[in-house]
């Protein structure tokens, strides 16, 4: 075993000690190297849209910006919008950003 893959499997193994294995494991779906997973990160959804939700509630107050109509709002179509370019969601429902 070369120093390189060592280090790699010490890296993955201290990632999964403190964000979980399932979380590392769907980062490394669509990445080579755990060098931005901390970064990117954004935690644990039930589904995008679950997500969304999260991020309107985050960044938008939309009872003040909307009225009556924020009940209207579609999180279905703005969570699969964030998923188009922005996030990527793996196979354990952990989130990411582009980074």
């Amino acid at each position: 075993m070369s120093e390189d893959d060592f280090d790699n499997i010490l890296e993955y193994s201290g990632m999964c000690d403190k964000h979980g294995q399932e979380a590392v494991d769907d980062y490394m779906e669509f990445h080579d190297e755990l060098d931005n997973f901390e970064e990117a990160y954004c935690g644990e959804w039930d589904s995008e849209e679950d997500f969304a939700r999260h991020i309107v509630d985050e960044c938008y107050n939309l009872e003040s910006e909307m009225g009556d109509l924020a009940r209207y709002f579609d999180y279905e179509a703005f969570g699969r919008d964030l998923f188009m370019y922005g996030y990527s969601m793996g196979a354990n429902n952990n989130v990411f950003s582009v980074v």
